[in-house]
This record gives structure tokens, C-alpha cells and sequence, in this order.
């Protein structure tokens, strides 16, 4: 009985058999890797078509690439609590906090500034100038 069961692996292996399992091409593969040889030679040397061999070769490989994720929590919204400290806009600067002057008479002044805003102000003034060049 058992050596039925061998034979008749072995015809399903060299594609006789029908379709393989993952478990089927995994031994084979397992078998090709501990051979030395590569995908070709041992499909030849074992009657394998060696496009079946590459193709699980290509399967699994790109499982094993593929990114996993974790899965998926759900989370429990909540509401957190805030406390405002002072519903007032703090008082406007008698002097600008920044004053850019450009080349093509146009001033720009910020009353209450911080980095972003420093940055959008630098690169409007570049894009001013820039403009004024064309």
C-alpha cells in the first residue's frame, strides 16, 4: 500500500496527477533547494515540468514579500475633556512682529507671527520677486 501511495505521489509531482497542493509543491521545492541544483536541472532530472516549479517558486516568494498587517482593533471613542484658560484674542502689537520690504515697492507686515507663518511669508516674498523678474 504504501509504496501505491509513493508511486502515485510521484506521478502527481511530475504533473500526472493533477493539480498540487501547496503542501505538494512545497516538498518539492524543499527537495530542489537541499539538491543544489537549480529550478531547471532538478525538474529535469525529476520528470517536472519546470514551469510548474517556477511558478510556486514565484508564489511563494511573493507571499513571503508581501507586507503583513496587523489586524484591525476597533477603538472606542471618547470625548476628552478641555478647559479654556481665556476666551480673549490677545492684544494686537503696536509694531509689526514682521515687516518685509520688496524690491517691487511692496511692503508685507505681520502682526503676530510665528513659524509657519514666517515661512509663508518668505516664500511669498520670493515668488513677488520672482514674478517681478518675468
Amino acid at each position: 500500500m504504501h509504496e501505491r501511495a509513493s508511486k502515485q505521489g510521484a506521478a502527481k509531482l511530475r504533473g500526472g496527477g493533477g493539480r498540487w497542493s501547496e503542501q505538494d509543491a512545497r516538498e518539492v521545492l524543499k527537495r530542489q533547494r537541499a539538491s543544489g541544483q537549480s529550478i531547471a536541472a532538478f525538474a529535469r532530472s525529476a520528470g517536472i515540468e519546470p514551469k510548474r516549479l517556477y511558478s510556486w517558486a514565484e508564489r511563494f516568494e511573493r507571499a513571503r514579500s508581501r507586507p503583513t498587517r496587523a489586524p484591525a482593533r476597533p477603538v472606542a471613542a471618547s470625548f476628552v475633556p478641555v478647559t479654556l484658560k481665556s476666551q480673549q484674542q490677545p492684544p494686537l502689537r503696536d509694531r509689526p512682529a514682521l515687516s518685509v520690504r520688496l524690491s517691487v515697492g511692496l511692503e508685507i507686515e505681520v502682526y503676530q507671527a510665528d513659524a509657519s507663518t514666517v515661512a509663508w511669508v518668505a516664500l511669498l516674498a520670493i515668488e513677488l520677486e520672482r514674478s517681478d523678474e518675468t
